[in-house]
């Protein structure tokens, strides 16, 4: 994720009206990386999603929580990368949608941040001032 999207994500969670709208957008961002798409197709997904928002009230309403979840839990997690064991979903935490924490089988932690996973020590997950205004 490069700057200029996390900008624009940041712009999307100030600006849409609840946690649904604002999961929606995180979640959107995050598939589409899954998928492949880069950078500048993604912040043109999201300038047009909060244009839509703000100019017409379409935000995005989808229940992309349930969809996320169940995701989260299939056979296309990754193993722990120290270990090689099962993760296990524990929470999402910071904005909606901006990342979770996991667990492997052996005790080992990991922050999942757009779709990649980071020991929680680098502090991948925390936001910065700039994120959230």
């Amino acid at each position: 994720m490069n700057d200029l999207v996390r900008a624009l994500l940041a712009a999307a969670m100030h600006a849409a009206p609840t946690g649904v709208e604002q999961r929606a957008f995180t979640t959107v961002v995050h598939r589409m990386y899954r998928h492949g798409e880069t950078n500048d197709t993604v912040a043109r997904a999201l300038v047009k999603a909060l244009d839509d928002g703000l100019t017409r009230g379409n935000w995005p309403t989808s229940n992309p929580g349930g969809e996320v979840d169940a995701e989260i839990v299939n056979d296309r997690t990754p193993p722990c990368l120290t270990c090689g064991a099962r993760l296990l979903f524990r929470a999402h935490y910071a904005a909606p949608g901006h990342g979770s924490a996991w667990k492997c089988e052996n005790g080992h932690e990991w922050s999942n941040v757009a779709g990649e996973f980071y020991p929680p020590e680098e502090l991948v997950h925390v936001l910065r001032p700039e994120d959230v205004r």
